[in-house]
């Protein structure tokens, strides 16, 4: 996905708690579903990521285009009541999320000629880059490399089939 992309659609409001014990993670999940206004305090006790810990769970709102975890954008999509509960989310060995929904919020209106251009731009860098990239590894394909300091040689990759004739103190190769 464009990263210009992020910046536009749907962002939901969510808190969050990230724990590194699934039994532990189901027991505040059970718990929050009973009550879900108690997030911030168990945020704040039991979460394992010290930054939204502080802040009871609170986390920047999660756009629908992000390139965040797959799994947790899916979720605070999913959700569509504020104080919902998502359930526990593996993101990684050890490591599980529970959020609580609190909304969308307010749509962000954008020119459309500045997304046009700044996705054009996007693009075009984007595409430069392949072009560097894809070059820079033709080049690495044919270049021949002579290591005078260890005697070897490596011919292009086309070429690696055809002989080498030994010469003063180093290998030698000889291009047809």
């Amino acid at each position: 996905m464009l990263k210009a992309c992020e910046d536009y659609g749907p962002r939901g409001k969510v808190r969050m708690m990230v724990l590194e014990n699934q039994r532990h993670a189901v027991e505040i999940c059970d718990k929050l579903k009973k009550n879900p206004d108690d997030f911030e305090d168990l945020a704040r006790d039991y979460s394992v990521e010290p930054n939204s810990r502080a802040l009871g769970g609170a986390v920047p709102p999660i756009r629908k285009n992000s390139g965040a975890h797959e799994e947790i954008r899916k979720a605070a999509f999913r959700m569509k009541t504020a104080g919902e509960i998502s359930g526990v989310i593996q993101v990684d060995v050890n490591q599980y999320v529970i959020m609580k929904y609190e909304g969308m919020t307010e749509p962000v209106e954008h020119d459309p000629k500045d997304v046009e251009a700044q996705l054009h731009e996007e693009l075009l860098e984007r595409e430069v880059q392949v072009m560097v990239a894809s070059t820079f590894e033709n080049l690495k394909k044919n270049a021949r490399v002579d290591n005078y300091l260890t005697g070897e040689s490596r011919l292009p990759d086309e070429q690696s089939a055809k002989g080498s004739v030994k010469g003063v103190g180093f290998e030698r190769v000889i291009r047809q």
